[in-house]
């Protein structure tokens, strides 16, 4: 950046050499993978510049395949190895596989099914990210994605509502909370559809649930949508209920929001399901579980689970 008309190959190798010693070509080579996958992108998700954005995401990350995953883990088996007589070079090694072991996780059921003598433990690849990272990555992130794998990641059936719908209509979610919060994002619940659910950032009372339509983020401006809001008489204190929000028309970006204290547990719904030239119409429940005292619950603090967020396309 000081340069432009620098060697940038000769300062990546002096970086990298001095970097990670014995496996500075590999980890060279690596690199390179990786940034051939973002090149390759020509058309990039909104959101998603220089930088590919916090979540990781098929449509953000489509290099990161089951195949190239378990491919780069046993070059860094490799590297690990070549540097282990460096404790300096072995440690940035260890610190650069902490983003391909949060991967892992993120693709942790599809890697099992397809290399299942790699992928066995997942708490391997958890400690190391806590052993070789001198600060948490983000807060709840790995604590998030090990609630979802401890969950099991098996659906459970439809509740008795979808019965006689064409399931290949019906697309089922679990919401995100982005959110800073003390507690976790993602807890495991055995109740819960996927054996886990998100929390929600900030929940009201009345509970609202909303669908919003963006025409713009900066400035922010859309449209609101179906919206409901949900009294005492309407929960169940510490049981998951199905809550009809309502019929959605879809837009490129729109999504489903849960508390109008907050909104940063959302899910974003037009990224992944409009379709150009489609009717994009569809109708929408949530699958809430409530506890604390603001919900009639036993539990001492507030706490509002989302374990499902179900969408019916229109015919």
């Amino acid at each position: 950046m000081q340069d432009v008309n620098c060697d940038t190959s000769a300062l990546i190798r002096e970086f990298t050499d001095h970097h990670y010693g014995p496996a500075a070509e590999q980890a060279r080579l690596y690199l390179e993978e990786l940034e051939q996958g973002r090149e390759a992108m020509r058309e990039l998700p909104r959101g998603v510049t220089y930088t590919p954005g916090p979540r990781f995401e098929d449509h953000i990350y489509p290099y990161l395949t089951e195949e190239n995953i378990h491919r780069w883990q046993r070059r860094f088996d490799a590297m690990e190895a070549s540097a282990a007589a460096s404790p300096a070079a072995l440690a940035n090694v260890r610190l650069l596989r902490c983003e391909l072991d949060f991967a892992s996780l993120w693709k942790w059921f599809k890697l099992r099914q397809s290399h299942p003598d790699y992928f066995k433990d997942a708490n391997v690849f958890a400690n190391r990210i806590k052993a070789a990272s001198p600060r948490p990555f983000a807060p709840g992130t790995l604590a998030d994605f090990m609630a979802i794998i401890e969950g099991g990641g098996e659906e459970k059936p439809l509740p008795a509502e979808f019965d006689g719908i064409d399931r290949s209509l019906i697309q089922t979610f679990v919401p995100t909370n982005s959110g800073r919060q003390a507690g976790p994002k993602t807890v495991k619940d055995a109740e819960a559809a996927r054996g886990f659910a998100s929390t929600i950032h900030l929940p009201d009372m009345p509970f609202q649930i909303g669908f919003y339509q963006w025409e713009s983020r900066q400035p922010s401006k859309g449209k609101e949508g179906a919206r409901i809001r949900l009294e005492q008489k309407d929960i169940t204190p510490g049981k998951y209920r199905l809550y009809k929000l309502g019929a959605i028309i879809l837009t490129p970006d729109s999504w489903i929001w849960f508390s109008a204290k907050s909104w940063a547990t959302n899910q974003q719904l037009g990224e992944r399901l409009y379709e150009p030239g489609a009717i994009n119409q569809w109708d929408s429940w949530v699958s809430l579980k409530f506890d604390g005292p603001t919900y009639g619950g036993t539990a001492k603090e507030d706490l509002v689970l989302c374990d499902r967020i179900i969408v019916v396309k229109k015919p």
